[in-house]
């Protein structure tokens, strides 16, 4: 196992630990990385035609640094049989359960979440929070509803289920979303989610299809839709655009939330 840290340019694996991975996938070893730890498997050699996770904020460096590879950072982590990547983080926690479950049995994994006192573990696939940055908004309340927002970035969850999940009516919820941000908590969800649609357009290969399901829409249509009315253009264009010569993919900050001007 690899366990990764903060990478940048002078975050070198020495010679022998690189070579000692080579060494133990030509024995059949199975590897993990966890975070960054994927940067030191590619860097010796055994992630070629391998598909492998990473975190969304150590993605564009990966990409730049290893344009050969392929990374997701979509989801919590990759089992691609002997070789195991993950995001980092809680997420580490989900791939122990996942490899306790796999060898040991449902019981076992859930007794180990259980000492983590974690009610269950997530699948590989569920996906990564994304990022929100926060701007000036002094709201513990919106703050609070916008952080479970983050985590349900793939589903359209109710706001009478978001107002009861951050202690406040759906009528008080609603007030101080319009506040401070101008917009109802619906609308900021919905916008929220599509700036997700977005982040998956540029960074993954999914389909438009799987897109708009991962970002809690009922069909296609629906999704497309609402993006033509958020950003002028049809997911299909976006991707097309995002795929020339020369274009700028979107930030992975991108998800920058403000309070309304003059607030």
């Amino acid at each position: 196992m690899v366990i990764g840290g903060v990478q940048d340019e002078r975050d070198r694996p020495d010679t022998v630990a690189l070579a000692y991975l080579r060494q133990a996938a030509s024995a059949g070893v199975p590897l993990v990385g966890l975070c960054t730890g994927v940067f030191a498997l590619i860097q010796a050699g055994v992630m070629k035609e391998r598909r492998c996770c990473v975190g969304w904020y150590h993605h564009r460096d990966l990409v730049q640094r290893f344009p050969t590879i392929q990374p997701v950072a979509d989801r919590l982590f990759v089992d691609d049989g002997d070789r195991l990547t993950c995001a980092g983080g809680a997420a580490a926690a989900d791939l122990a359960a996942y490899l306790v479950e796999r060898h040991l049995g449902k019981a076992w994994a859930m007794k180990s979440l259980n000492i983590m006192l974690l009610d269950e573990g997530r699948k590989g696939t569920h996906p990564q929070p994304q990022p929100v940055v926060f701007g000036k908004i002094e709201d513990r309340l919106v703050r609070r509803a916008i952080a479970v927002l983050e985590q349900h970035l793939g589903e359209a969850i109710s706001m009478e289920a978001l107002a009861e999940r951050v202690g406040t009516s759906r009528r008080n919820l609603e007030r101080r979303f319009r506040e401070t941000l101008g917009v109802g908590p619906q609308k900021f969800a919905r916008d929220l989610r599509l700036r997700y649609g977005v982040w998956l357009l540029h960074y993954t290969g999914k389909s438009i299809t799987e897109i708009g399901e991962r970002c809690g829409f009922a069909d296609t249509a629906h999704f497309s839709r609402h993006f033509r009315t958020a950003f002028s253009m049809t997911p299909s264009e976006m991707r097309k655009r995002a795929g020339e010569p020369g274009s700028d993919r979107v930030d992975p900050f991108f998800l920058h939330v403000e309070s309304r001007p003059g607030l």
